[in-house]
């Protein structure tokens, strides 16, 4: 797994979840290995999400997928669900809903 724009406050106990069911530390954004899922943590702030998800379909391998993570309603850094549905298509990506915070569907 990778993950991507960690910086500006992702959730460190999901993320220890999610390494701890993974076996591994998760691979960081300029690690050269593809991942069969890279967490993409996102806030309104953070310029253009089309970019990031074409950039994160590269660090994807084949049959992979991307977790777009973003704060809820009326947090600071809030994502409107236009913005989402306008990017993933068009970044050649199908949107999904998922738990709240979902399992890896490759983990053991």
């Amino acid at each position: 797994m990778s993950e991507w724009r960690k910086p500006h406050g992702s959730d460190d106990e999901f993320r220890a979840a999610v390494e701890e069911r993974a076996g591994s530390e998760l691979l960081g954004e300029n690690d050269a290995e593809n991942a069969d899922c890279v967490l993409v943590w996102w806030r309104a702030e953070d310029g253009d999400l089309l970019d990031t998800l074409v950039d994160a379909t590269g660090a994807m391998a084949e049959g992979g997928m991307i977790w777009l993570l973003t704060p809820k309603t009326g947090r600071e850094g809030y994502v409107e669900p236009g913005d989402i549905a306008e990017a993933v298509p068009t970044a050649g990506l199908a949107q999904t809903m998922g738990p709240r915070r979902p399992p890896c569907p490759r983990m053991p």
